[in-house]
């Protein structure tokens, strides 16, 4: 009776907290004003094909993902003012996540999500940052089960290496880790299992051509 007393209570505080902590990213996101770098890369989605966009990140500097994302949002009508909005709903996702599901203690969850990443950086600001938390937090939560869904997996690496070229190394280490697990489970494996296995690498592989070949 206590122990479910006291997760209630962690509940209903985890859920203020992240009340708390949604309401004041919103009031920065609807308060934030566009700047020059963001408003280029609202630009180039806005006024390219996906052909166009690809041949203008050689110039760039940042992987595909983020403008696709503004590539369909300006195609359904949004103005640029748009964007803080879609960074807080990411990072808002990523920081529920964080909240609601993850291991640690309370201090810890506070602590991450009322951190500078969590609170502007990713938030408020309208940059592809904002994907990095979500994917890391989601690849966190199929770590441990990336053997039983390897294709989700794979899918998850290949968006992460998508956000931005500084998660190359993690990027890097997840498809070692992908490798390892193919090459040591290859002769317990059925022939499906593998077969599942490869196509989670090679997604994930795909991913990093994608950040590669622009």
């Amino acid at each position: 009776m206590t122990t479910e007393k006291n997760n209630s209570k962690s509940r209903i505080i985890c859920i203020g907290l992240f009340v708390v902590y949604a309401v004041l990213t919103l009031i920065g996101a609807l308060r934030h004003e566009i700047w020059f770098d963001e408003a280029q890369a609202w630009t180039i989605a806005r006024d390219n094909d996906i052909g166009g966009i690809f041949k203008q990140l050689r110039y760039e500097g940042h992987p595909p993902l983020w403008y696709m994302i503004l590539f369909v949002v300006s195609r359904l009508g949004f103005s640029c003012n748009i964007m803080p909005l879609i960074s807080w709903f990411f990072t808002g996702l990523a920081a529920a996540i964080v909240m609601f599901k993850s291991p640690f203690s309370l201090v810890t969850k506070s602590l991450l999500i009322f951190s500078g990443g969590f609170l502007f950086f990713n938030s408020v600001m309208s940059r592809t940052y904002c994907l990095i938390n979500i994917f890391l937090v989601l690849i966190a939560m199929l770590f441990h089960k990336r053997k039983e869904h390897p294709v989700i997996f794979g899918i998850l690496v290949a968006l992460l290496a998508n956000t931005h070229v500084f998660v190359s190394g993690f990027i890097g280490a997840m498809g070692l880790i992908m490798f390892h697990d193919i090459y040591c489970d290859w002769k317990t494996n059925t022939a499906k299992k593998n077969v599942l296995n490869l196509t989670g690498l090679a997604i994930a592989g795909i991913g990093v051509l994608m950040l590669i070949i622009p």
